[in-house]
């Protein structure tokens, strides 16, 4: 009879075992399951904040893009490459500016090979950006817009390229397309210029809008 009871007391604290085990390692498979569901989650809403900012960041370029273009242009027409030089550095920070204000976020043009010093590249994300964008266009891979969550911020890039002949009057072949006259004031504007040497379609740098989260 001793024997039979110890027996059943065996049995019946190896089963409680076997069942607090299993009990354990489910409620770990619920925590990891939770914790995988939490992750996705915070990663689709992110891609959301992305999506929403490629497209305000786009709308935001463009209009800086053109007006841009609009201000070399009459600039030209008025007092030609050399004129569109000293003109476009004091119109291209009003605009930034001003357009800045008018989105509440700031408005950058940065490069690797700056004209003005004001959009040389600063912090470890705007090198490594252009720099990558860099490889891509030697590689002859299509350059698209990207948005970072920095932090409360998020920063949107664009590529610019050399799109048209009249940016080559400034920017282009120093011996060949680039005219003396306005080679002199690019030098003197600007004496450590490295924003010559372009051609068509060449990766100029990037639109930088940093966005308050």
């Amino acid at each position: 009879m001793q024997k039979l009871t110890i027996y059943l007391i065996t049995a019946l604290f190896f089963v409680s075992c076997v069942r607090n085990s299993g009990t354990t390692g489910s409620q770990d498979g619920i925590i990891s399951s939770e914790e995988t569901t939490h992750e996705k989650v915070a990663e689709q809403q992110k891609e959301a904040i992305r999506e929403k900012y490629l497209t305000k960041g786009r709308e935001i370029a463009s209009a800086a893009q053109a007006e841009l273009l609009k201000v070399v242009q009459g600039a030209m027409a008025s007092g030609g490459p050399g004129y569109a030089v000293e003109y476009c550095n004091l119109e291209a920070l009003d605009l930034k500016d001003s357009l800045s204000a008018l989105h509440n976020c700031t408005i950058q043009r940065l490069s690797t090979k700056y004209r003005n010093p004001a959009d040389k590249p600063v912090t470890g994300i705007e090198t490594e950006q252009l720099n990558s964008y860099e490889m891509l266009h030697k590689k002859g891979e299509t350059l698209t817009p990207v948005v970072f969550i920095v932090g409360d911020e998020l920063e949107y890039y664009q590529p610019i390229m050399i799109g048209s002949g009249a940016c080559l009057l400034c920017h282009g072949d120093p011996a060949t397309q680039i005219a003396k006259e306005t080679l002199s004031i690019i030098k003197e504007r600007y004496p450590n210029d490295l924003a010559t040497g372009y051609a068509m379609n060449d990766f100029r740098g990037v639109w930088k809008i940093t966005f308050l989260h």
